[in-house]
């Protein structure tokens, strides 16, 4: 459900080391159109009531919901200066857990652990992680 910007990258990436096309545009956006998605996320008690996510907090109790639009031009290395590589990328699926929200830390840790082998690059060697956290209890 959040991931198809992810998968969209991904996938250009591996089209681009396969040399089926020389440069690629990703694009990804989220736009809350629908206040038939509003009410039932307000139903199912997923929103933070207090308009805040905290995720990875103690006190994480729900999502805030926002709008956005991301973008990136990737390409072949070398084929011009670049200003950042990606260097390794990997997909999965959480796969059976206790529920539909739960994570499933070993298909977590799975695809971790592949987007780094592709990489060539060692866990201790990481600057920077981006993670997707919803902030729910």
């Amino acid at each position: 459900a959040c991931s198809s910007s992810l998968v969209a990258a991904d996938t250009a990436a591996a089209t681009l080391r396969r040399f089926r096309c020389d440069l690629a545009v990703v694009c990804g956006v989220n736009m809350l159109l629908l206040p038939q998605t509003f009410i039932a996320c307000c139903q199912a008690r997923m929103l933070a009531p207090g308009g805040r996510c905290r995720t990875f907090d103690h006190s994480a109790s729900g999502y805030a919901r926002g709008e956005g639009c991301g973008a990136q031009v990737l390409e072949r290395p070398g084929a011009l200066p670049s200003v950042a590589d990606l260097c390794g990328s990997a997909l999965n699926q959480d796969g059976r857990s206790a529920n539909l929200t739960s994570p499933n830390g070993p298909s977590q840790e799975a695809v971790v652990a592949a987007a780094l082998a592709e990489a060539g690059v060692p866990p201790h060697a990481l600057d920077h992680v981006e993670t997707h956290g919803t902030g729910t209890e």
